[in-house]
């Protein structure tokens, strides 16, 4: 069940829902385009149900203000970069300067995309996927429980080491390469990690390759010694190993899971 304002009236001019009904006046205000709301949303609600805590999404600055005038944010989940290139999307969330807030998506592109917000307080990055949902829902969890995340500029370090991995997990990745590049000692970056993620660097990358790889494996008919090559594994003995571990199937099951989404769209025309 869901509630709708029409998009169109006197006040909100963009897009407003709730996807998760509540009587609580607390809610988290999902910002982000309609392409990606659709393709969020069944995970974010997956990860996301709290009792008496409602989804709100929002498409515009409009809708944006409308929902934290409407009711109480208690988290911002950021989809994409372009929504804080609208001065009216960045003016907001600097009313709520304490609310935290989570830029989640699929794959992050350059770090200057997220510029605004890479030093804001009470920020934190995060991919999403099939095998980034528990961290996402333990991110949430921590949030709503009221528990800070790192201050800046700590968290951005853990930010730098995000971005890094999402540009360069097809290669070989070394905990002293990463930290020379942040310009921090390696259990130091090793240790703050870990505290504001929840998981270690290395598994996190793990799961950033693994997400890769079920992209490959849905989209392409790549053997899976290529794909092991094109995620940054070492072989392809050690990718199906740390795929089903990560995963909790094997890759061939999600590439015949991916066939059998074919046929059922080919049958239904």
């Amino acid at each position: 069940m869901e509630t709708r304002l029409d998009n169109k009236p006197v006040d909100v001019s963009g897009f407003l829902r709730s996807v998760l009904v509540s009587d609580s006046p607390s809610a988290i205000l999902i910002l982000g385009s309609e392409a990606n709301l659709q393709r969020e949303i069944p995970i974010i609600r997956h990860v996301a149900q709290q009792p008496g805590i409602r989804l709100v999404a929002c498409t515009s600055p409009e809708a944006f203000e409308a929902a934290s005038n409407r009711w109480r944010p208690v988290l911002f989940l950021v989809l994409e970069p372009t929504i804080l290139k609208k001065q009216e999307f960045s003016t907001l969330l600097q009313r709520f300067p304490s609310i935290p807030l989570m830029a989640i998506c699929r794959f992050f592109g350059a770090k200057e995309e997220w510029a605004a917000i890479i030093e804001r307080p009470h920020t934190v990055f995060c991919n999403t996927g099939e095998v980034f949902s528990e961290v996402l829902a333990n991110l949430i969890q921590r949030s709503l429980e009221g528990k800070k995340f790192l201050p800046s500029p700590t968290s951005g370090i853990v930010a730098e080491a995000i971005f890094y991995m999402n540009k360069s997990y097809s290669e070989q990745i070394s905990r002293w390469k990463m930290a020379s590049y942040l310009n921090t000692s390696e259990d130091y970056l090793s240790r703050i990690f870990h505290t504001q993620m929840g998981i270690s660097l290395w598994n996190y990358l793990a799961r950033l390759r693994v997400q890769h790889a079920i992209g490959l494996l849905y989209s392409t008919g790549a053997g899976l010694a290529e794909i092991a090559d094109l995620t940054g594994f070492q072989d392809e003995a050690y990718f199906c190993r740390v795929f089903k571990r990560i995963a909790g199937a094997t890759p061939g099951y999600f590439r015949s899971r991916s066939f059998s989404d074919v046929r059922k769209v080919q049958e239904s025309d």
